[in-house]
């Protein structure tokens, strides 16, 4: 049985095409032993036919993975009004991000404190009134 396209496609892109073949055969001559070893009924098998489905199907494959990666130059070879890349952030941006994160974390500390003021209020209140 073929294994979902997905799958073979996860395979692909890790160990790469030429390995992924090997697998795909090699996995189908293990098949076609162990049931041979098995139960004989499946010793008629079609290898040819088996591999040239598979083969087929990592074609397919090789095709998607060529067109997501021409997608993925595209994506990183657009640029900007300016003529920078569109993916590139400048070293200034990320300092900029550091005094906002600064500035979050003493508005944060600054509003605990205010809650801190604001229970002992009214806790003060309270025992006032009792």
């Amino acid at each position: 049985m073929a294994e979902p396209i997905s799958t073979v496609a996860t395979l692909a892109s890790t160990i790469g095409t030429p390995a992924l073949i090997v697998v795909v055969i090699l996995k189908l001559v293990f098949d076609f032993l162990r049931d041979k070893k098995n139960n004989g009924v499946n010793t008629q098998c079609n290898l040819d036919t088996q591999i040239t489905h598979e083969l087929d199907d990592i074609k397919k494959i090789v095709i998607e993975t060529d067109k997501t990666t021409s997608k993925v130059f595209d994506m990183h070879n657009t640029k900007d009004g300016d003529g920078v890349y569109s993916w590139y952030v400048p070293r200034s941006w990320a300092e900029t991000q550091k005094d906002i994160v600064g500035c979050l974390q003493k508005i944060s500390g600054t509003q605990e404190a205010i809650a801190g003021t604001l229970e002992r209020m009214e806790r003060r209140e309270e025992k006032k009134n009792d």
